[in-house]
């Protein structure tokens, strides 16, 4: 399975993101992000993007190999267990991206 993570906004407004094979996990890492973006919470339409500047926004998206793909978005102060959960493993694998050059 396929994970992306993007973030934007927060202190500082960086743009962040990674992209993971959840293959180059540790075993009980895996597992949890396998089990966690299966979470309904984290794609369920919704206006949870409604929010300050100074708070952190992300995008999750997955690709599993039988072809599921899904996306979901949420902030760092929505009460969902499964993001939390879900950050935790994956901000330390987050890096900055580079911004498109204005002509």
């Amino acid at each position: 399975m396929r994970v992306s993570l993007r973030q934007s906004g927060g202190w500082g407004g960086l743009r962040l993101c990674c992209s993971l094979d959840t293959k180059t996990l540790s075993a009980e890492e895996r597992l949890i992000v396998e089990r966690t973006v299966r979470t309904p919470a984290l794609f369920k339409p919704s206006n949870r993007l409604v929010g300050g500047a100074d708070v952190a926004h992300f995008e999750v998206e997955f690709r599993d190999e039988d072809g599921t793909h899904l996306m979901g978005r949420f902030k760092e102060t929505d009460d969902l267990p499964a993001a939390q959960t879900l950050l935790r493993i994956m901000r330390p694998h987050l890096r900055p991206q580079p911004r498109a050059r204005q002509r």
